[in-house]
């Protein structure tokens, strides 16, 4: 149970850490994508080489911002618990962690089992608790039309 806590306390700073890359920080995800080696590395790798890559930064940005923002505040609880696991899905599928050994400028040894993977079991379970019932906005507004 602590280490879902603190996956999902990850959540929140990396929506903080997206606000402030949206804001401040000149980020790029065009290295990253260049390194990927798992099964959607040729659609990504293209992408690069027709010149999207502002367009995948900004998406990128965006997309974290909104789905930080909403598991922080819960609103349409169940949708957005949806697209952060695609999210997660898609960086998962870039870099399958399947060597088991130590990598450069990783954060650990993974096999199979990565953060990103724990991050999206965490956010089904959030989904399979309906946590929207429990607190947040969608508590507020489910109480307001007296459904509860």
């Amino acid at each position: 149970m602590a280490f879902l806590v603190r996956s999902l306390l990850q959540d929140r700073v990396a929506c903080v850490e997206s606000l402030l890359e949206v804001r401040l920080t000149p980020w790029t995800s065009e290295g990253y994508l260049r390194g990927a080696t798992g099964p959607l590395a040729r659609i990504f790798h293209w992408l690069i080489s027709t010149g999207r890559t502002p367009w995948i930064d900004r998406s990128v940005r965006v997309a974290l911002l909104l789905i930080g923002l909403e598991l922080v505040v819960g609103i349409v609880h169940a949708r957005w618990c949806g697209s952060s696991i695609v999210l997660s899905e898609l960086v998962l599928s870039l870099y399958v962690p399947t060597l088991g050994v130590p990598q450069p400028n990783a954060e650990g040894t993974y096999l199979i089992v990565n953060k990103t993977l724990i991050e999206a079991i965490a956010v089904v379970v959030l989904l399979a608790f309906d946590t929207g019932r429990i607190a947040g906005l969608d508590l507020l507004l489910r109480k307001r039309r007296g459904s509860v």
